[in-house]
């Protein structure tokens, strides 16, 4: 099955755009699902010629922050999908550099907590998932 090469530079363009202004990105989707359904919509909506500015609202929407968004030590930018979209953003957190870090954990890095609603059949209803991003300020 072949690939639309429109399609496919949208959604790179997608992602620099969701790099550039959101610290986010696709990297972490298991298929292109929903840049497929990004660009759908571009298509229906008569391909505007800015690309950016039709895309930001939509972006912005997608990766969700409880406050400010996440700001990623690494180059890489690792936000975790669920069920094929962006988890929500919660917070970050940097682990000190002390006796009980040095013991037990790994100082000198950022955890980045995502969360997201997940569906539970079990009891008709959904559960919290959450996810943990580290990074490193310099590897161990």
């Amino acid at each position: 099955m072949g690939y639309d090469l429109n399609m496919l530079k949208f959604g790179g363009f997608a992602n620099t755009v969701a790099m550039e202004e959101f610290a986010a990105s696709f990297d972490d989707a298991r298929d292109i699902s929903l840049q497929e359904a990004l660009y759908k919509e571009y298509q229906d909506d008569g391909k505007p010629a800015n690309q950016r500015a039709w895309l930001r609202p939509r972006l912005a929407a997608l990766f969700e922050c409880l406050g400010p968004r996440p700001e990623w030590i690494e180059r890489s930018l690792q936000w975790p999908f669920l069920n094929g979209k962006p988890m929500t953003f919660i917070s970050q957190t940097p682990v000190a550099d002390n006796s009980v870090s040095q013991r037990k954990l790994s100082p000198d890095t950022v955890v980045y907590v995502f969360g997201a609603q997940a569906p539970c059949p079990d009891v008709d209803g959904w559960e919290m998932v959450y996810r943990v991003v580290t990074q490193y300020h310099s590897l161990p």
